[in-house]
């Protein structure tokens, strides 16, 4: 066979026909990549979120286990229900009792006072004491 009768013709029809299907293999090729990479992204920003969320929870003094309670999508949403819930925390922690109570008493031994302690008070501390201090220093220390 001589060269010429190697060639092939092709209708423009044929032509068009063999371009579609290469470029719709192409096409399945990149957008199997493309698929899958938007997969793995938004995989990516679920774990992001996660991590952010459960830094504005330790942010908040909150143990960690809130951050499954939790609905916010966006950022401001998240933080409006942190701060919801530390206040309900704060509002639910029982006040202290106060010093004096009958479950525990004041310290009711009297003071002794010294020359040197009388130095090392503030004003405040002897205006406080102020009985206990003058006895003492009509007692001659």
């Amino acid at each position: 066979m001589d060269e010429e009768s190697k060639l092939l013709t092709f209708t423009q029809e044929k032509l068009d026909s063999i371009i579609s299907e290469r470029v719709f293999r192409e096409r399945d090729k990149h957008t199997e990549t493309i698929n899958s990479l938007t997969a793995e992204n938004e995989t990516l920003k679920g774990k992001i979120t996660a991590i952010d969320t459960e830094n504005l929870i330790k942010e908040a003094g909150l143990p960690t286990e809130w951050t499954q309670k939790l609905t916010g999508k966006t950022q401001d949403e998240i933080k409006a229900e942190i701060q919801v819930i530390k206040t309900l925390v704060e509002k639910s922690k029982p006040a202290p009792e106060p010093i004096g109570s009958d479950t525990n008493p004041a310290n009711t031994k009297p003071i002794i006072i010294t020359r040197e302690s009388i130095k090392r008070m503030s004003p405040q501390e002897i205006n406080t004491n102020w009985e206990a201090v003058q006895k003492a220093l009509k007692s001659g220390i």
